[in-house]
């Protein structure tokens, strides 16, 4: 998900970091930013409450497209 990654970055925060605001596992977050597990509610949900000024559509457009 590299809409996901970018944001992470532009946040300069690390995976750890942002698991950790975001309150999921590092392995969890991990996998939804390589795009290897979809984002869930409840993942949705944490990341609104961490990054309310942060607009979702980075969670659902722009992905990795081959």
């Amino acid at each position: 998900m590299n809409q996901l990654k970018q944001m992470r970055k532009k946040q300069n925060l690390n995976q750890q970091e942002i698991a950790q605001r975001m309150g999921v596992t590092l392995s969890y977050y991990q996998k939804v930013e390589q795009g290897t597990r979809m984002a869930g509610s409840g993942f949705v949900t944490k990341f609104i409450s961490a990054f309310p000024e942060t607009s979702t559509d980075v969670l659902f457009i722009g992905g990795d497209k081959k």
